[in-house]
């Protein structure tokens, strides 16, 4: 199933973010002149991959461009609590060469402007956000390439669907195992949309059928996540 994983278009944009691959651009706004050589190898290293990064959303089709988008913006968030440190020597200020580029790439982006997330969500919330939208991502396309090679010999994403769902259902609700949140548009973590919620298991961990070349959803009894005992 891994191999199947690894052509979906969102698993290979997060696989390229940390790429040293194609590094000699960024904006002239980034200001290096005032920085140390250490500061400057980092700031410049990190203002290079975003200005690339950044500049790949708009190589995919719309529906994919927010989800990346959000993903670029914890990318980035990662990046800052790595490196605004005493041990790398690098603050706030000299934090926002990165900060101001990615305000330049946002006004000058065409046709899709990804913009800064100024939520400041702690990364662990960050995470298991993005680890649920990921897997909902990866699932449509696993359903858009199943019902490509429907009714050929070739099924094979057919066949992998269910298992990447059962998987996913038993990671995401072995990490968390109980919901914070009676009103679940205040939940962050576990709520992404409608069909990506660990507060509607059914609609999102599926079970699908594909008999007679036709894509559907089964009912299926998958265990919901309770509420936590202080909520």
């Amino acid at each position: 199933m891994d191999n199947y994983v690894s052509t979906c278009f969102l698993t290979q944009f997060i696989g390229r973010l940390d790429k040293d691959d194609d590094l000699n651009r960024f904006s002239p706004e980034v200001n290096l002149e005032s920085l140390e050589h250490s500061q400057k190898e980092i700031i410049e290293k990190v203002a290079s991959m975003l200005y690339r990064n950044y500049n790949y959303i708009n190589i995919y089709e719309e529906y994919l461009k927010e989800p990346f988008c959000k993903y670029l913006n914890y990318w980035l968030d990662i990046k800052k609590n790595n490196y605004v440190s005493n041990e790398f020597d690098i603050n706030d200020d000299i934090w926002q060469n990165i900060e101001k580029l990615w305000i330049n790439l946002q006004k000058t982006s065409t046709p899709f402007k990804c913009k800064r997330n100024t939520d400041k969500k702690p990364l662990e919330h960050q995470k298991n956000r993005m680890h649920l939208m990921v897997y909902c991502v990866n699932r449509d396309e696993f359903k858009r390439k199943c019902n490509l090679t429907s009714g050929s010999t070739y099924q094979n994403f057919c066949l992998a669907l269910n298992e990447y769902v059962k998987k996913n259902y038993e990671l995401l609700v072995k990490e968390n195992q109980c919901l914070k949140h009676k009103d679940i548009e205040n939940d962050y973590e576990f709520h992404f949309s409608n069909e990506c919620t660990l507060y509607d298991i059914p609609k999102t961990f599926p079970d699908y059928n594909n008999e007679g070349g036709t894509l559907s959803e089964n009912p299926i009894t998958r265990n919901p996540l309770p509420y936590c005992e202080s909520t």
